[in-house]
């Protein structure tokens, strides 16, 4: 990560040890790494009288959640991803056609538990969305959870402790420190049709799509490639 960081431009990046924190700007920042073979990080961000717990896709669990939030609880906002944004949604396997590898509502009921397990006052659904414009992948976007789709999935459940708040792009919350929480939340007209929504922003993009469909098609695949 860092390496990337520097590639794009960034000159000022320093490595946080797992469970250390350190004061930014008049915020406490501290970063939990989570994840035996694939590892992943949670980050818990402290200021004027919130707590945030970006869980984005880190798979955060048992007692290193619990430890999380005996320090640093009650949070305030928690987010976490709901929607796939992994290959496995394209799997098949071989003999055995009707195995389902990934599923949407695998990642609903897991944003469910683990807000479960945080309670937090408002629970934003987060990161992992993905949008395919490319010819070869544009039926993929089917495959999408929507922040409003898990919206109907929680009202169709238990009522919960924690509020499910959407959140989408440019959407603001101002609150903390005994302030009432007032949000200012961004309209959500691109998701009440959103198959014409793809298909406008795929139009709007068509050039570049164009220019990227011209060098793969000048792409020519040798043979020792192939053999290696």
């Amino acid at each position: 990560s860092e390496r990337d960081l520097r590639t794009i431009g960034f000159r000022d990046v320093r490595r946080i040890p797992h469970g250390r924190t350190i004061e930014l700007g008049g915020l406490r920042i501290t970063l939990y790494q989570f994840g035996r073979y694939v590892n992943d990080a949670a980050i818990v961000i402290e200021g004027d009288g919130a707590t945030l717990l970006n869980a984005n896709d880190a798979k955060i669990a048992g007692w290193p959640l619990r430890q999380l939030l005996a320090r640093h609880g009650p949070i305030d906002f928690a987010f976490r991803s709901h929607s796939s944004a992994n290959a496995r949604v394209c799997w098949q396997l071989e003999g055995d056609p009707a195995l389902v590898v990934d599923d949407r509502e695998h990642y609903m009921r897991s944003f469910v538990q683990f807000m479960d397990a945080v309670q937090a006052r408002f629970a934003v659904p987060f990161a992992s969305n993905h949008c395919h414009l490319h010819d070869d992948v544009f039926v993929f976007n089917e495959m999408i959870a929507t922040p409003l789709q898990l919206r109907e999935h929680v009202r169709g459940e238990a009522p919960r402790r924690w509020a499910l708040q959407v959140m989408l792009p440019g959407s603001r919350w101002e609150g903390g420190a005994g302030r009432a929480d007032r949000f200012d939340l961004a309209p959500e007209t691109p998701y009440d049709d959103m198959a014409a929504t793809l298909r406008a922003y795929r139009a709007e993009q068509a050039p570049a799509l164009e220019r990227f469909r011209r060098q793969e098609n000048a792409v020519a695949v040798g043979r020792p490639l192939l053999e290696r």
